[in-house]
Formats: C-alpha cells, sequence, structure tokens
C-alpha cells in the first residue's frame, strides 16, 4: 500500500509540474504577443510625433491644419500616456555612455574632447515593458579619434 501511495504522490507530482511548466510556457507566449503589439504601437507614436515636428517647423500654418495639429497632439498625448500605464518608458540616454546591450549606434561624430563613447543625439527612441528591452534607441555618438 505504502508503494501504491508514493506511485500515485510522485504521479500527481509530475502532473503538476508540467501543469507549471505549461502555464510559464504561456506567460512566455503572451508577453512576447504584448511586446509585438507595443512595438506596432510605438511605429504610430513615431509617425504621429513626425507628423507633429511638421507642423511645428511650419513658420504659418494654415488655420486648417491647426486645428489637425492639435488633434494629432491631443492624439499623441493620449497614446504616451496608454504606453506609461502599460509599464512602456522611453529610455534617457543623450549625455549617456554607450551600452552596446541597451543602444544601437547609427552613427558617429568626432570630438577631440570626449572621453568615452557619450550619446549626443537619438534617431529613434527607445523604450523599455517593465524591465524588459521593448525597442531599442538608434543613437550616435561622440568619440575622440585618436591616430
Amino acid at each position: 500500500m505504502g508503494s501504491e501511495w508514493s506511485a500515485k504522490s510522485a504521479n500527481q507530482m509530475l502532473q503538476a509540474l508540467d501543469f507549471a511548466s505549461e502555464l510559464d510556457a504561456k506567460e512566455s507566449d503572451h508577453l512576447k504577443e504584448m511586446m509585438n503589439m507595443l512595438q506596432r504601437f510605438l511605429e504610430i507614436k513615431d509617425s504621429l510625433e513626425a507628423i507633429l515636428l511638421d507642423y511645428v517647423s511650419d513658420p504659418e500654418p494654415a488655420d486648417k491644419n491647426t486645428a489637425i495639429l492639435r488633434q494629432v497632439e491631443l492624439l499623441s498625448r493620449q497614446l504616451a500616456m496608454a504606453f506609461e500605464q502599460s509599464g512602456v518608458t522611453a529610455i534617457d540616454c543623450i549625455g549617456q555612455e554607450v551600452d552596446p546591450e541597451i543602444h544601437h549606434v547609427v552613427g558617429v561624430i568626432e570630438d577631440p574632447d570626449a572621453d568615452t563613447p557619450t550619446i549626443v543625439q537619438e534617431k529613434v527612441k527607445g523604450y523599455m515593458f517593465r524591465d524588459r528591452l521593448l525597442r531599442r534607441p538608434e543613437v550616435v555618438v561622440s568619440r575622440n579619434h585618436v591616430d
């Protein structure tokens, strides 16, 4: 009777471990789907910000364009708030040292005063989702080129 109980108990433990493993796999799949969705929304946010930049740089926008601009600004703020509430945060990198695990260097500017490669411009904003890297920032760095 004791060995039957041990076999039954071991079988139940194996079933519980299988169930826990299955839950972990489902959670991982869900997280990947969520991150993919967030990346698509980031592309939309980038487009909205590009539209805003074009309008802001126009010294004399037409009145009808002003209404559109206000709507796009509102939409951009709403999207930013939704991201923040979902755990998506921007990576601040201007003036920081380059971290190859996080930053994607897309350009270099020679600077004789630079001690270490320092980020001087951000081409594409990077984001974190909770504690995970959602999108790497694309950056330009300054460096002191010594021949």
